[in-house]
């Protein structure tokens, strides 16, 4: 979900909000990840909110 998370930021930062829908592929990989019993929800809120806060921190320092 880091991954998920931080691809959308970037996507968002770099082409604006229109690639928000991106956000719902993020979202189907956390369901999946959540019915597989992989992760628990707090798990993947935690990494999503990990990777969006990652990538943005390092697109305002670049």
């Amino acid at each position: 979900m880091s991954v998920a998370g931080g691809t959308v930021m970037i996507l968002v930062l770099v082409f604006g909000p229109q690639v928000l829908p991106a956000a719902l592929i993020a979202a189907a990989v956390g369901w999946s990840r959540l019915v597989l019993k992989a992760h628990t929800a707090a798990q993947l809120l935690a990494g999503t909110a990990l990777g969006g806060t990652a990538a943005l921190t390092f697109a305002l320092l670049s």
